[in-house]
């Protein structure tokens, strides 16, 4: 939902340049990620816990839908932070509170990308790089 909501505040209150800009910086940022999925394959740091059974509760809902859905891949480096990232800070020129809740939201994801354990460190910390480099070159 994060970049749905930083488009909308880029759409509203930036120009067109600033749509164009925005676009750029979050595209740029996932292709660079999920584009190196065919090349950089690894299995995700939760994928190496032995199973302890049904989980209760959100998580439990949370690795049933991973066991239907999900590819099982990990992305290096992670789409979601640099994508995020690089969506927070286009918001910043425009409306700083708003980017500033938005780069918020942005650290909540690197974080729990790490502790739910669905990327290494690595993976958040190069996507992180890239969806900051990104949006400075941008």
């Amino acid at each position: 939902m994060l970049v749905p909501l930083a488009f909308a505040i880029v759409w509203t209150a930036g120009t067109l340049a600033d749509v164009d800009r925005f676009w750029t910086a979050v595209l740029v940022a996932g292709f660079l990620c999920y584009g190196s999925l065919p090349w950089l394959v690894s299995r995700p740091p939760r994928s190496l816990d032995a199973p302890q059974g049904t989980a209760a509760g959100v998580r439990g809902v949370n690795e049933r839908v991973l066991a239907r859905v999900s590819h099982g891949l990990n992305t290096f480096p992670s789409g979601h932070v640099a994508v995020s990232l690089a969506a927070a800070l286009q918001v910043m020129p425009i409306s700083r509170p708003a980017g500033i809740g938005l780069l918020v939201v942005a650290a909540a994801i690197a974080i729990g990308a790490m502790v739910g354990r669905y990327h290494y460190a690595a993976d958040v910390v190069v996507g992180a790089a890239i969806g900051i480099g990104v949006s400075q070159l941008i």
